[in-house]
């Protein structure tokens, strides 16, 4: 898969995903996500909390990461409670003036790896980056480059594809993979 899908794809994720979890498994509307339809309605408060970090945690230690890399921080898309995947989805992005340096991303890296994130692969190649980590039931991929404004266009719907534009930065997206699994079992059944 070329780093222009993967940035695009993770550009337009942006908005897929607020619906904040505590470590409890209640959502930002005081509501037990666990009990709610994709919910894991038998598993415990402590078991939710020693497995799974929330989406607040996860935007806050993405947000460290890019600092320590001497990036702006991220716009974080809202998560979306509509009984799909967008409620396992954190995403964001960051714009830069250029293509993100190797080195920058690399301390963006560090920072997430003190935080417990484990680095699954990291390849940079003439000004695209790709980096992949883990931590938990999540799993956090970040690419960075220019994706130019036709790329940008024909992966939006029509109507809006007049106002496409080059985006050069970082995109962010974690996915919670054992919310990702319930909400899978939930729409199979």
């Amino acid at each position: 898969m070329s780093v222009a899908v993967v940035l695009t794809a993770a550009v337009l994720l942006v908005g897929c995903g607020n619906g904040d979890t505590d470590r409890a498994g209640r959502s930002s509307d005081g509501k037990d996500a666990r009990t709610r339809p994709g919910g894991d309605a038998t598993a415990s408060p402590a078991a939710t909390a020693a497995t799974e970090m929330s989406h607040s945690e996860v935007r806050a230690g993405i947000a460290a990461g890019m600092r320590a890399g001497g990036f702006s921080e991220p716009r974080f898309g809202a998560s979306e409670d509509d009984g799909g995947f967008g409620v396992c989805v954190v995403s964001g992005q960051t714009s830069t003036e250029t293509d993100p340096s190797p080195k920058d991303t690399a301390l963006l890296a560090g920072e997430l790896k003190r935080q417990g994130w484990v680095q699954e692969f990291f390849w940079t190649e003439e000004g695209m980056t790709t980096l992949a980590m883990r931590n938990g039931v999540w799993k956090l991929d970040i690419a960075g480059g220019t994706l130019p404004k036709e790329e940008v266009a024909e992966r939006l719907p029509e109507d809006e594809r007049a106002a496409a534009r080059d985006f050069t930065g970082l995109s962010v997206t974690a996915v919670d993979l054992a919310c990702q699994d319930r909400v899978y079992k939930s729409l199979s059944s």
